[in-house]
């Protein structure tokens, strides 16, 4: 059984309860997966896989470098959407992946997947500051493309969807594929986006 050790810097307990309800889940979805989330203070000679570090109180890039966070993707940083200079700065200028903590939902598993590899996490409201192509046209998806479009845009995982309409990991992620391709998207992080995009466009219109 794999355990993610992960060591934290998390001052308000709001949000350290929201990161380890979604460890639970993800770990009771993967039986051979398993996480030790340790407070940085405890350990600091442990070796973790990745560390979580709350700047929501912080204001400024000069402040953030003043906590001396390795720049690399493994450091998670916890921002509000309002900290959008401090947001902006470190999406263009540093390695560090971010999750916003106003994120109505965000994937753990793909966050876990992303920074374990090394490559840089960008939550979506964090992806405000990347811009994409947006399709002019009306998309036109299969039915059971629609349906996976909406569990994606709740947050579910294939292996979540896969359950839920009894079809295979491969099955749903050939669908993904082909939703990507007619939206023109290449990345889970255009494609969170993209689904945005519409997501705003639907409530425009019921309002």
């Amino acid at each position: 059984m794999f355990i993610c050790q992960i060591h934290y810097q998390i001052r308000n307990e709001l949000y350290l309860a929201g990161i380890r309800n979604s460890l639970d889940k993800l770990a009771s979805h993967n039986p051979h997966w398993g996480y030790q989330l340790t407070a940085k203070d405890t350990s600091p000679q442990d070796e973790a896989h990745f560390s979580i570090f709350d700047m929501t109180e912080c204001l400024t890039k000069e402040a953030f470098l003043s906590h001396g966070i390795a720049d690399q993707p493994r450091s998670l940083i916890l921002l509000k959407a309002a900290q959008k200079e401090l947001m902006s700065a470190l999406v263009l200028g540093s390695r560090c992946s971010i999750l916003c903590v106003d994120e109505v939902h965000f994937n753990m598993r793909e966050l876990i997947d992303t920074v374990m590899k090394k490559k840089h996490y960008l939550s979506v409201l964090t992806t405000r500051h990347q811009t994409i192509t947006l399709p002019t046209s009306p998309v036109a998806l299969t039915r059971a493309e629609s349906m996976i479009l909406d569990y994606l845009w709740q947050g579910r995982s294939g292996v979540d969807i896969s359950k839920v309409l009894f079809r295979s990991e491969k099955t749903i992620s050939t669908h993904k594929r082909s939703i990507m391709r007619k939206l023109n998207v290449t990345t889970d992080l255009e494609l969170r986006k993209c689904i945005q995009h519409y997501e705003n466009k639907k409530m425009d219109v019921v309002n």
